[in-house]
């Protein structure tokens, strides 16, 4: 039986009445059982919060009686209060994406900077400063994606693409996209200077590794800055 209750203080009752179509069963085996549970028949009044479980009834005269499943809980919202919610939700993706744009240009200037005359001490604090700024742009972006994900589940799962601009959204996925790879690219390329012997880490062999790295992936940083910048753009 698959059970719900919109209030602590009113006892779990039967959701049969609530979803189209039957919960299929057959024999022993545990197979799944998908429905579609319509919320629009229930006729909630506000905002309200839906506990659901599924209580198990072994038959056999020799069964261990009833269990429940874990409990678990559907928030519904007044679509005013919804569009709040996804708002609040854009604004971190908003904040992922100037953190992005805002260290993917610092390392590529510092790159250029550092380009003219790198050296070759593995510890160098320049050096340093671009792999770290690179990173935290790659985690953002990497974040940016995460949240658009979750922000689209929200949208479809409420049939909602046309108040929220689904057209929009899909540009600024692919733009998403395109950040994505090349922040990934540029990242990845730094690393390769990364010594991991003590043999790359001789000054002149790391020194020239890292004109190499700076050389090639100079425009990669480039085209990231210049897609992180369109993206923001469009997010404004």
């Amino acid at each position: 039986e698959f059970m719900h209750a919109t209030s602590a203080d009113i006892p779990a009752s039967l959701l049969s009445d609530h979803i189209t179509g039957p919960i299929p069963q057959s024999g022993k085996e545990i197979v799944p059982a998908p429905f579609v549970w319509d919320l629009v028949k229930m006729k909630l009044q506000g905002n309200t919060t839906i506990d659901y479980f599924v209580k198990v009834k072994d038959c056999n005269p020799t069964g261990r009686g009833t269990v429940e499943s874990t409990h678990f809980k559907i928030n519904v919202l007044k679509p005013t209060d919804f569009h709040l919610q996804i708002l609040f939700e854009a604004k971190k993706i908003l904040s992922e994406a100037q953190l992005a744009y805002k260290n993917q240009k610092a390392a590529y200037i510092k790159s250029g900077v550092c380009g003219k005359q790198p050296t070759g001490n593995p510890e160098d604090e320049k050096w340093r400063e671009i792999l770290d700024l690179q990173d935290s742009s790659h985690r953002s972006t990497e974040a940016l994606g995460r949240w658009l994900k979750e922000l689209n589940e929200h949208i479809e799962r409420n049939k909602m693409q046309d108040d929220f601009m689904k057209t929009r959204l899909s540009i600024i996925e692919g733009l998403w996209q395109s950040v994505s790879g090349e922040v990934a690219h540029a990242r990845l390329g730094f690393l390769k200077a990364s010594p991991k012997t003590a043999a790359e880490a001789e000054a002149e062999r790391l020194k020239a590794a890292r004109l190499r790295v700076l050389q090639e992936f100079q425009k990669p940083q480039e085209k990231a800055v210049i897609a992180l910048a369109l993206l923001l753009r469009k997010m404004y």
